[in-house]
């Protein structure tokens, strides 16, 4: 399931690079974690890790891993559930979610800001996450409003959706349901603490840091 998440950000990343089969992402000034990770350093040979931890400090940002094991000399700073989510038929309720234009990235901006970090960071995920809505017409954004007041957003590429955020628990379902019917029935997810959705296939994955302290340089070329 690692490799959905990979799929998916790598459409969201600004820069791309593989190192001794691990794949390093980078975004630099959008806070999206998944932007902005290697993934593939638990099953990597040995000194991937330095290099990856490198080219990262050449980026001027922090070294964040995606891992489904243990990574040594890593701390955990963030735990996910990765799997399918099936469209289940959820009855109407309060809280709608609909696919909206590319030009309602501002919303979404906003949502996820205040969903999952503060409202300082809307605009800095709005010239993320506008430009790519613009030109990219499959990368698709949902919201979800109660009484007309935006309560939750999703962004949908392919059949994955790992990028959301909601104001109010009762907005997640909605949202998850009206991406998967517009996936055709499953949605490749991510949920984290404290969302609980059930989930198929579910793994759990972890965002990891490198231990405080920790400054190595590549030995060989």
């Amino acid at each position: 399931m690692i490799g959905s998440l990979l799929r998916y950000y790598e459409r969201l990343a600004r820069a791309r690079r593989e190192v001794r089969g691990v794949t390093l992402l980078a975004a630099p000034r959008s806070p999206v974690l998944g932007c902005n990770a290697a993934y593939g350093a638990d099953a990597s040979p040995e000194g991937a890790q330095v290099r990856a931890e490198f080219w990262y400090r050449q980026q001027g940002q922090p070294t964040l891993y995606l891992t489904e094991r243990e990574l040594e000399g890593t701390r955990v700073v963030q735990e996910i559930q990765s799997g399918i989510y099936r469209a289940r038929g959820l009855e109407g309720g309060e809280v709608v979610a609909e696919q909206v234009a590319w030009t309602q990235a501002g919303a979404l901006a906003e949502v996820l800001a205040r969903a999952w970090l503060d409202a300082s960071w809307a605009p800095a995920l709005r010239a993320h996450l506008s430009p790519l809505l613009e030109v990219h017409r499959d990368l698709r954004p949902l919201l979800a409003y109660r009484e007309g007041q935006v309560v939750g957003g999703l962004l949908l590429i392919g059949g994955a959706a790992h990028l959301w955020g909601v104001l109010e628990p009762a907005a997640l379902p909605p949202l998850l349901e009206a991406a998967a019917w517009q996936a055709g029935g499953t949605l490749e997810t991510s949920v984290a603490a404290p969302f609980a959705v059930e989930l198929e296939a579910r793994r759990t994955l972890t965002y990891r840091m490198p231990d405080p302290g920790r400054t190595q340089e590549p030995k060989d070329p």
